[in-house]
C-alpha cells in the first residue's frame, strides 16, 4: 500500500512538471528499506519450511524497513526546483 501511495505521489509530481531528487543515497535507502521489509516476512521461513507454524511476525523489522524507505522517499520529494529530466531548474531572474 505504501509503495503504491509513494508511486502515485511521484507520478502526480512528475506529471505536474515537478521533479524528484533521486540521488544515490535515496535509491540505496529505498532498496535497502524494501529489502528489510521483505526480510521481515522471511524471519520465520525456517520454521515454515520444516513444516511448522510461524510463531509471530517480525513487526519491529518490518517497521524499521518502512521507516528507511519512507525517509528516502520523503527526501526525494522534499527538494523543490529539481526537474527529473533536466536537473536543477534555473533560479528566476531578479532583473526582469
Amino acid at each position: 500500500m505504501t509503495a503504491v501511495g509513494v508511486g502515485v505521489l511521484a507520478a502526480r509530481r512528475l506529471r505536474g512538471g515537478d521533479g524528484l531528487r533521486l540521488g544515490p543515497w535515496q535509491l540505496l535507502a529505498g532498496l535497502a528499506g524494501g529489502g528489510i521489509v521483505l526480510g521481515s516476512f522471511l524471519v520465520e521461513s525456517g520454521a515454515v519450511a520444516a513444516g511448522g507454524v510461524p510463531s509471530g511476525f517480525a513487526w519491529p523489522i518490518f517497521w524499521a524497513g518502512m521507516a528507511v524507505a519512507l525517509i528516502a522517499a520523503r527526501s526525494a520529494f522534499a527538494h523543490e526546483g529539481v526537474d527529473a529530466s533536466t536537473g536543477p531548474r534555473d533560479a528566476p531572474d531578479d532583473e526582469g
